[in-house]
């Protein structure tokens, strides 16, 4: 215990968890006295808790919510008993960088390659993260432990051991040096792992090879500059770790686009599509024109449009009044934006549907859903690439989202419109 409170002063961790199995609860009443001693003295240092085996508390449970890091520590006297609670914490994924632990044994008879395979034995079988911090103490005698760092490049890989340093109670804790820095500059031999790295490459001018562009950071600024930041990041990287970058262009819009004809069709011939079709058009949220191939399906349409179209007469004249009201012309919210008669698109990036679908705004979700997509969430005529959303914005009545320093580069100094940011 006192190597453990060495451990924790070491990594200036100020809370701990303490796991205790079977046989260590069972102790001599003299053993049970030591043990309260040392941690009378642990909690001098530090809040501990402690994890009974077996327990029948969720595990989740036991960790601290506030603390940023929790030292563990757990004496490994049964091998078999001690497997079974090391892979119930292994399935809650308490193997990563956010737990330090550390775990002591006695050292077999035969030495150090026996240190390695036992070690090797007790974590193979375990999800270990390449962030994992643990530490195993091997007790050589009574008063000296040798120290083990192990991690894994995958989970699924085997583990890798690496001697750490030791301890004594003569001399303390005693650390190699080079684990004085981040475990990032430690591990960085991935043993031949294969790593996939993807970017989007999205509007590339016709005249540039793919590489070419991605390689380019001056020109085309107007462009989604984010391929290539990904790119240029990428390039140090394949020479320092000596691998290729591979090439693959899908193309989908035609499979989608058929896809949709054909569902179209078959939709036509159903009953319930033609009173959806006559609801849409009703609440003028109908779906585009050039779905609809039968005569019966074009003949619904126009009546049901005549229909409206005498129905929203009816319903200007009765409240010509209030539309006559001037409404304010200043937009400084959300709530204001949405309530606005004005269109609202955005600019068709990737990260910009991550932006509306991930925020934690009620009313962001509203907005892209209803105002964006359009009610069917099929209209995709307000999402719309750069050049399009400013051409919109000039012709007034219309909201886009969009990169404001690459539509600065194609913005006309008479160019007067409205941007809505994804800050509100």
């Amino acid at each position: 215990m006192q190597a453990f409170r060495d451990f924790l002063l070491n990594q200036h961790l100020k809370h701990a968890i303490i796991i205790r199995q079977r046989q260590q609860q069972q102790q001599q009443p003299q053993g049970q006295r030591d043990y309260l001693i040392e941690i009378r003295d642990l909690a001098v240092h530090c809040h501990i808790r402690f994890y009974r085996v077996p327990a029948k508390e969720d595990i989740e449970n036991l960790f601290y919510k506030s603390s940023p890091k929790v030292g563990i520590y757990m004496n490994i006297s049964d091998p078999e008993e001690s497997l079974h609670v090391l892979q119930d914490f292994a399935v809650k994924d308490k193997f990563k960088n956010s737990y330090a632990w550390f775990i002591t044994m006695q050292a077999p008879a035969d030495g150090l390659l026996d240190n390695f395979k036992i070690i090797k034995n007790i974590f193979d079988p375990l999800r270990l993260h390449i962030n994992a911090d643990v530490t195993v103490a091997i007790r050589v005698n009574g008063s000296h432990f040798h120290l083990y760092d192990v991690y894994k490049i995958l989970p699924d890989f085997p583990v890798t051991i690496e001697i750490k340093g030791n301890w004594s109670l003569q001399k303390g804790l005693i650390i190699d040096h080079k684990f004085n820095y981040g475990f990032m500059a430690r591990r960085t031999n991935f043993q031949n792992i294969s790593i996939n790295v993807a970017t989007v490459l999205h509007d590339k001018p016709k005249h540039f090879a793919n590489y070419t562009f991605l390689s380019n950071n001056q020109d085309w600024k107007e462009l989604d500059p984010m391929p290539r930041q990904v790119y240029g990041l990428m390039r140090p990287m394949e020479d320092l770790y000596n691998f290729s970058l591979v090439g693959i262009q899908i193309r989908q819009e035609y499979k989608r686009r058929s896809e949709h004809h054909e569902q179209s069709q078959q939709l036509e011939k159903h009953v319930d599509f033609a009173m959806l079709v006559a609801a849409e058009a009703l609440l003028m949220q109908g779906p585009p024109s050039e779905i609809f191939h039968l005569i019966s399906s074009r003949t619904l349409i126009a009546t049901v449009c005549v229909f409206v179209f005498i129905l929203m007469e009816f319903y200007n004249g009765y409240i010509v009044g209030s539309l006559l009201a001037e409404s304010p012309r200043t937009l400084t919210t959300l709530e204001a934006l949405y309530n606005s008669n004005l269109e609202l698109g955005m600019e068709d990036i990737q990260y910009n549907y991550n932006i509306f679908k991930n925020s934690s705004s009620q009313l962001m979700h509203i907005i892209y859903k209803e105002r964006i997509l359009g009610a069917n969430g099929k209209s995709h005529t307000n999402i719309l690439p750069l050049e399009q959303g400013i051409n919109r914005i000039a012709q007034g009545g219309f909201a886009f989202h969009m990169s404001i320093d690459r539509a600065y580069r194609l913005l006309e100094i008479d160019v007067v419109g409205f941007s809505f940011d994804s800050r509100y």
